[in-house]
């Protein structure tokens, strides 16, 4: 690992007091940091603004769906005054040249002046989608909705000379809120208010290295703004898309239940989901993240267990007997918040079980009182809302994977790594955390297992929807400069007729098992 200045120095280039609330988030996100230090700030004045580029539909429409998206989102428009954050902060003119910086830092359309960006010693970074206000121009991932696509992508670049292309610093993968253009677009905002400080914080640890060999993708050419006849049709045709999808409900509900297979020689299991057998729980419930384990010649799979009429999971566990039949589910664990992915294991001599309590804030690991039905509380790992922890002892060194949300009410799209000497801790945050900032690329999806020569990690890929497939990523090198992996076999739902997703996957005693979403009729529910 490379040593770091001791702080990164920022000037800040802003064209009001007054920003809208997701750069606020931003900055208050830099200011909790102490490695990093606002070295002034600059009010330059606002470019004139242009002649509207929405046409009076577009904007009605876009205003409609804005207003619809605040019953789910915050809103990232609003404004506020940020003074209070950047107080103490001197205040340079636009015109005069403060001493150098390590970074200027662009928020706003009105761009520096070449002497300021001059004394910036690491450049201007600015992002590629820096709205102001809903309507300044099409909204961030509005051609990714009216395209039907799942996924949108945001980016902080670097400009290190006047006029030259911007070098990328930072890039994320969201999916996208494919029933509304203004969703998506406040979604991804809210995520790269945190952008900032993550980059800053990385630069601020690991040093310049950072920077060097920065690829140079350019940024996505703007597509014209579309006009009044041809807006029309694209709106209409996104409506009757989302009306598709609720009319598939059709009075019925989604439901998590498991498959098994035998898993034959692969240790990551069965791969083809076309051999599995499907395991229903009563219509009542849903069952999901299946972990299997042994003891005692005995096959025992915890689950993540809740019934329709609770408002939490709690972990139950099954015993699967010989005949691939299961038992009656026994509750083990609840708490006054869900829990679910139930990620058990035993070291020295001892069983543990760490289930995801993210509504909990943080996390809790416990031992086994009498395996597997009575628990208590070992430790708390981490004092902080993480999901899908999943531990591997690789090369003498224990690793931790977890996923975090990127902003409040967001999904946990991001990969955190930790390290540890034992399961017990204590865990230390990877310097270069987020390792990763993609919604199909990112959260576990049980546990890590050694094949042919390298370690394998299940992920899941909620580009398409939330848990849509499993993605076997093989580990390429894992140490303090990060993660580096490729792609394996890919597990989709799409090989057996009603599975929607399947999220998780582990496998025992010659049996794999997944967990997978399927609609169930009013008719059974009832």
């Amino acid at each position: 690992m490379h040593a770091g200045p001791e702080h990164v120095t920022v000037g800040l280039w802003l064209e009001s007091w007054t920003q809208p609330a997701w750069r606020a988030r931003a900055l208050r996100l830099l200011r909790e940091r102490v490695n990093i230090q606002v070295a002034y700030v600059s009010l330059a004045a606002p470019p004139r603004p242009p002649a509207p580029a929405l046409n009076g539909l577009l904007r009605r429409l876009l205003q409609r769906d804005h207003r619809r998206a605040l019953r789910f989102c915050a809103d990232p428009f609003a404004p506020e005054d940020v003074r209070p954050l950047l107080e103490g902060v001197p205040v340079a003119s636009e015109l005069a040249v403060p001493a150098g910086v390590d970074v200027l830092m662009q928020l706003g359309s009105a761009a520096p002046t070449p002497a300021h960006l001059a004394v910036a010693h690491f450049g201007l970074w600015r992002f590629d989608a820096d709205p102001t206000h809903l309507l300044d121009g099409l909204p961030i991932g509005f051609w990714d909705v009216m395209g039907g696509r799942e996924t949108v992508t945001t980016a902080l670049r670097v400009q290190r000379q006047p006029g030259a292309p911007g070098l990328l610093i930072h890039r994320r993968t969201s999916a996208t809120a494919l029933g509304s253009v203004a969703h998506t677009a406040m979604q991804a905002l809210w995520r790269q208010a945190g952008d900032l400080a993550i980059a800053f914080g990385q630069l601020a640890v690991l040093g310049p290295e950072v920077l060097d060999q920065l690829p140079a993708v350019p940024a996505i050419p703007a597509r014209a703004v579309p006009g009044t006849l041809r807006a029309a049709a694209l709106w209409a045709r996104h409506t009757a898309r989302v009306a598709g999808r609720w009319a598939a409900l059709r009075g019925g509900r989604y439901q998590w239940h498991l498959l098994a297979a035998a898993s034959g020689d692969d240790p990551r299991g069965e791969l083809d989901l076309g051999r599995y057998r499907p395991l229903l729980p009563p219509p009542d419930r849903l069952w999901a993240d299946p972990f299997p384990v042994v003891h005692d010649g005995r096959t025992f799979v915890f689950i993540e267990e809740q019934l329709f009429a609770e408002p939490f999971g709690h972990v139950s566990v099954l015993e699967l007997h010989p005949d691939r039949t299961l038992s009656t589910p026994r509750a083990v664990l609840r708490r006054p918040y869900h829990l679910s992915y139930p990620f058990v294991f035993r070291w020295a001599e001892q069983w543990y079980l760490l289930p995801e309590s993210f509504d909990g804030g943080r996390l809790e690991l416990l031992r086994a009182k009498h395996f597997p039905y009575e628990w208590e509380t070992d430790r708390i790992l981490l004092e902080e809302a993480v999901a899908d922890a999943t531990m591997a002892q690789i090369e003498g060194q224990w690793w931790m994977f977890a996923a975090k949300m990127p902003a409040p009410g967001l999904d946990c799209d991001e990969l955190h790594l930790y390290r540890g000497p034992s399961p017990l801790g204590p865990w230390t945050a990877h310097p270069r955390n987020p390792v990763r900032r993609d919604v199909s690329t990112s959260r576990p999806a049980g546990r890590l297992v050694f094949h042919d020569g390298h370690w394998w990690r299940p992920v899941q890929d909620g580009s398409k929807r939330y848990g849509y497939a499993i993605r076997w990523h093989r580990i390429l090198r894992l140490d303090d400069e990060g993660l580096e992996e490729d792609l394996g076999p890919v597990v989709l739902p799409v090989v057996r007729r009603g599975l929607l997703a399947v999220h998780t996957m582990n496998t025992a005693d010659g049996v794999s098992l997944v967990d997978g979403l399927h609609l169930i009729s009013r008719e059974r529910r009832e």
